[in-house]
């Protein structure tokens, strides 16, 4: 076996053990012979509801029905105490399957927005800000597409709001990353409420002050192309 062989080997490997079917199989199986858990209380209701929401919002919903099917029958209906462990257990599953299309080359799910049709959205959502708001599209050699929004105005509370909804919704739905640029730091507060809003999708959202996005995009192949919001 050549190592491009095991390569591969390894790829499908990753690919079968991590698709949502294997992981909902995985958590039937084991819940079916797990028993009954023990009464540990480790989160407070609010912050349990919290935990589900965003596994819903972040790992569920931009996978589609069919991730939806595979979450809802793994889930154990008439042993309410087990979900706890369903929900762990899916937040595992999802994680090491983005880490595993990350470094691995494992495929990625087919998401329902192009980084074009997430460009045209947000071109349309922030035309108020027409002027103090610059949007780009970048396509590096071997990764994601990257939208880069560059705020040149300090960030009131109105647009930080609007990048949260529409950023949101992109990040969901897309597999594209995103580069925010803030040439002002006078609403530092704003900032931190938008990283804060943003921070259950990871490395996929980079915050850049002052002058690191022009040396980021110096690093950029020659087939960025920007479009000015």
């Amino acid at each position: 076996m050549t190592a491009a062989q095991m390569s591969e080997g390894y790829t499908r490997l990753y690919d079968a053990l991590l698709a949502d079917r294997a992981i909902a199989e995985r958590i039937r199986n084991k819940l079916a012979h797990f028993g009954a858990s023990a009464a540990v209380q480790r989160e407070t209701a609010p912050e349990a509801a919290r935990i589900l929401w965003r596994l819903l919002a972040h790992g569920i919903v931009p996978g589609g029905p069919a991730r939806a099917w595979h979450f809802l029958r793994s889930l154990p209906v008439l042993r309410p105490r087990q979900l706890p462990l369903a929900v762990n257990d899916w937040i595992a599953g999802l994680a090491m399957r983005d880490y595993a299309e990350r470094h691995f080359g494992v495929a990625a799910p087919r998401a329902s927005m192009t980084p074009e049709r997430a460009l045209e959205r947000l071109h349309s959502a922030l035309h108020r800000w027409r002027g103090e708001v610059q949007l780009a599209l970048h396509w590096p050699a071997s990764a994601e597409a990257r939208i880069s929004v560059r705020v040149s105005a300090a960030l009131d509370r109105a647009l930080a709001r609007k990048l949260a909804r529409q950023l949101h919704a992109a990040l969901a739905r897309s597999r594209t990353r995103f580069v925010l640029a803030f040439e002002s730091l006078a609403e530092q507060q704003e900032v931190e409420r938008l990283s804060r809003a943003l921070s259950g999708y990871g490395d996929r959202v980079l915050i850049v002050i002052g002058e690191g996005l022009r040396e980021l995009l110096r690093c950029e192949p020659a087939s960025a192309s920007p479009a000015a919001a």
